[in-house]
């Protein structure tokens, strides 16, 4: 009954290339996306031959050292050399070679004789590059509180929209203003006085948003979500006469009065 629970048990090594102590109790057993066994089949890995060569012989261990050439006599009966990158050699019987993937597409270890064509063309045709992780450590955690919603987002994005806009209409000089609003305040009035009236009305409006063109700059707060202007709005004859609007607004729509009361009507409904 013994040998054949060791049996099962190397099986069970031989099919995961590792020893039972290395091997997760809950994962080890799982399927392999339905993989039939004898194509998952593998021989003992190269860690269970490394260890069991030094236990049996206890070998030396030259940690920091660099190999450059790799020199395998024809005769069986010379030893292998290995030259390291100060230039000292080691001769050993036998040779246990494990170099890793980059190394190797990087040709920094000369082989003697050289690897076979259907080796190095396989060595070739694997892709492999270097990667760098760089993790950053934060001390506190982040707590849900300082997270935002996207709702919150796409108002910040809003808000900042809005105040670009605002800022490329203030660039504008003020004489091609002026100009702009004679030529549709003459389109928009047959009367002359009130023409008259409302030029002089804007004229003002254009002067102190020239002057205060400063003062006026929007400053939104990151989380003050009430920065929109609020404009109420009425419609007279299919026109859009807004009872109030933002400063930056200024420039698209004209000053007018309507029933005794000032209005704003906006430039491209006025035809």
């Amino acid at each position: 009954m013994r040998r054949l629970v060791e049996m099962n048990l190397a099986y069970i090594e031989h099919y995961e290339a590792s020893n039972l102590d290395q091997l997760s109790v809950k994962s080890y057993s799982k399927s392999d996306g339905g993989i039939k066994t004898c194509d998952l089949t593998l021989p003992i890995g190269l860690g269970t031959f490394m260890q069991q060569i030094v236990e049996r012989n206890p070998l030396p261990i030259q940690l920091n050292t660099i190999v450059t050439n790799i020199d395998i006599p024809n005769d069986k009966n010379e030893p292998i050399r290995i030259t390291k990158k100060d230039n000292r050699h080691c001769l050993t019987k036998h040779a246990l070679i494990t170099i890793s993937l980059d190394c190797l597409k990087a040709s920094s270890i000369q082989f003697t004789p050289p690897l076979r064509d259907w080796k190095q063309n396989a060595i070739g045709q694997i892709g492999v590059d270097v990667g760098i992780t760089i993790s950053l450590k934060h001390e506190p955690t982040y707590s849900p509180q300082k997270l935002i919603s996207f709702e919150e987002v796409n108002q910040i994005a809003h808000k900042k929209l809005t105040k670009s806009k605002c800022k490329i209409s203030k660039k504008k000089t003020s004489a091609s203003n002026k100009v702009e609003e004679e030529e549709e305040i003459e389109n928009e009035f047959d009367d002359d006085d009130k023409n008259e009236e409302q030029h002089q009305l804007d004229k003002r409006y254009s002067e102190n948003n020239t002057t205060n063109e400063d003062e006026e700059s929007m400053l939104i707060d990151e989380f003050d979500f009430d920065v929109l202007p609020e404009v109420s709005s009425s419609t007279v004859n299919g026109m859009r006469i807004f009872d109030s609007i933002d400063n930056c607004q200024n420039e698209s729509f004209f000053s007018v009065e309507v029933n005794g009361q000032k209005k704003y009507l906006h430039k491209q409904t006025a035809n």
